[in-house]
């Protein structure tokens, strides 16, 4: 998959968060937002159960764990 569609999505990803903490949009519309973030989870779990394993899976998997884990224990919320 190329970068650009990678970078395109998180993009998207980060203006439905925004969208759902914008205080000036009603509360339907933000639960709207959220549940699209639901569906696109979703699919995502769907896809990546369809795909065969790979050999450096497990290690990369553990490495973004591992970095998840060290922003909770420094307090940071940082988008990737």
């Amino acid at each position: 998959m190329e970068e650009r569609s990678v970078n395109s999505v998180r993009a998207m990803l980060r203006r439905m968060v925004q969208e759902c903490r914008n205080p000036k949009r009603n509360l339907a519309y933000q639960w709207s937002c959220k549940q699209d973030l639901y569906e696109i989870k979703w699919m995502a779990e769907e896809a990546l159960e369809q795909c065969a394993a790979f050999d450096p899976e497990a290690d990369y998997v553990k490495r973004h764990e591992h970095f998840k884990f060290l922003e909770v224990i420094k307090g940071k919320d940082a988008p990737r």
